[in-house]
């Protein structure tokens, strides 16, 4: 009976000694180094940035009865605009304008203003200036316009028979947007 009893144990330490081996040892000694991955995601936000120079755009003194009067060239004509180099998309640039007043109740309207990009009266750039953006993406007067570029406006201005005389001021905005994308 002692040798089966020893049998019997034999068999039992054996077979704990295979069981450990066959599902212990490969967790503890499978491989001498694991790798695991996985995904990841960032998203950048969009920068748009210009700056605006050689402005103020002034004319002087004009007289009425007059058409297409460039701005001084001495008083900053042309406007330039810089799309910025930490911007990180292409853009879309968009002007306008608001009515000129003397602040006495007399005023001037947007729409005599024009501007263009070759500073030749009604050439192929030449846009009058409205008091409103373009409705749509994509109609910008200038489009696509890589980070690091320089754009130049030159403006003019038509002084209609019987204006008041004043001294008239107004606003001309520009706005830049991500090509594509509604101003």
């Amino acid at each position: 009976m002692y040798g089966r009893t020893r049998v019997i144990s034999i068999a039992l330490i054996c077979a704990v000694l295979i069981a450990s081996i066959v599902f212990v040892a490969p967790m503890v000694f499978a491989a001498d180094s694991m790798e695991q991955g996985t995904t990841s995601s960032v998203t950048v936000s969009t920068i748009v940035d210009i700056t605006l120079s050689k402005v103020p755009i002034a004319w002087g003194t004009l007289s009425p009865s007059t058409e297409n009067n460039l701005a001084l060239a001495d008083q900053e004509n042309p406007a330039t605009l810089k799309v910025e180099s930490d911007t990180n998309v292409k853009v879309d640039i968009y002007i306008k304008g608001t009515d000129w007043s003397d602040g006495a109740g007399h005023t001037l309207s947007v729409s005599y203003c024009h501007y263009d990009n070759d500073n030749i009266a009604g050439g192929a750039g030449w846009a009058t200036l409205l008091t409103s953006y373009a409705t749509g993406p994509n109609q910008g007067y200038w489009e696509n316009v890589m980070p690091g570029t320089f754009e130049n406006s030159y403006w003019f201005i038509n002084i209609p028979t019987g204006q008041w005389t004043a001294t008239y001021t107004n606003n001309i905005y520009f706005k830049a947007v991500k090509d594509n994308t509604q101003p």
